[in-house]
């Protein structure tokens, strides 16, 4: 069977560039979009391991940084991945056309820059909380 280019319009509404496709190429394109969701899922692993660390109480812990720390990382995947991702899916899609109507787009929305402000500044703050969950060792060890 093959794949419209009704069938692909709501994946890319903008771009008319997209003829017939085979199923497998469409299911490549499917494929390959889910990667960024993956770093999403590898980014919630990280935050429901860190709220369990909250649960008991260790808020200032070293376990407790590094989840912080790997939440800012898998965070800063997603938006490096998304357009990466997105530039493959287009040229899977385009590459039975015939040449030179094979296209790739590049594209970059303000959600990829939150994706590396947020996820910057939680690896910021992962590292300063290894120096604060030292002081609280430092500290148990006087009391």
């Amino acid at each position: 069977g093959m794949l419209s280019l009704a069938d692909l319009r709501w994946a890319y509404p903008d771009y008319d560039g997209i003829g017939d496709v085979s199923r497998q190429q469409g299911l490549a394109a499917l494929a390959i979009g889910l990667l960024p969701w993956a770093a999403v899922g590898a980014a919630g692993w990280h935050l429901q391991a860190l709220f369990q660390l909250f649960r008991d109480d260790q808020a200032l812990s070293f376990a407790a940084a590094e989840r912080i720390r790997k939440v800012g990382i898998w965070l800063v995947v997603v938006a490096i991945a998304k357009p990466i991702v997105g530039a493959i899916q287009v040229l899977i899609l385009t590459i039975s056309n015939a040449p030179g109507e094979r296209a790739i787009s590049l594209s970059l929305s303000l959600a990829e820059f939150g994706f590396v402000i947020a996820g910057g500044l939680l690896v910021v703050i992962g590292r300063a909380l290894v120096d604060a969950a030292k002081a609280v060792e430092e500290t148990r060890g006087f009391v």
